[in-house]
């Protein structure tokens, strides 16, 4: 099993629309389109893309998931709406599928990277894009890909 973490692109500062509703920064918008031209060049696809209900993570969704392989269409869950680490873990572990994708939000996504990853809490920029793999006879999760996608540049982290 794959699990694929995602923290959202950059949103605008809006302080007119509730935090929710934000949209993607002109940077935003620039990162998550470098990050899917990261995803096309390793030619990674995904089975279930599972997505926070606001409005940035939508977008970040639609935009790094163009002409992506997916088995279907995302699914936008209140839950992952500032979701904690442990709702996060939560929902990871109930996926029935090989490769999932989760979008979400800070401080739950950088928690469940950093808890996996078995190291003190780290705060993952915007984004920062993981993948993490289970053998279904493990308990534990290795991570084999950990980058940011900023300034025009794929940054390992």
């Amino acid at each position: 099993m794959y699990i694929y973490l995602l923290r959202h692109a950059e949103a605008e500062s809006d302080m007119h629309n509730p935090d929710k509703n934000r949209k993607l920064s002109k940077a935003g918008i620039e990162d998550a389109n470098l990050l899917n031209k990261f995803i096309l060049d390793k030619g990674l696809g995904f089975d279930l893309v599972l997505s926070s209900s606001s409005t940035r993570t939508r977008e970040t969704s639609e935009i790094i998931l163009n002409d992506v392989v997916c088995d279907k269409d995302p699914e936008y869950l209140d839950e992952l709406y500032q979701a904690s680490e442990d709702m996060i873990l939560e929902i990871m572990l109930k996926s029935p599928t090989k490769n999932t994708l989760i979008v979400s939000h800070n401080p739950g996504l950088s928690q469940i990277i950093s808890s996996l990853r078995k190291e003190e809490f780290k705060n993952y920029p915007t984004c920062t894009f993981g993948c993490f793999f289970r053998r279904e006879s493990d308990d534990d999760f290795v991570n084999t890909i950990l980058i940011n996608s900023a300034n025009g540049k794929i940054i390992d982290l």
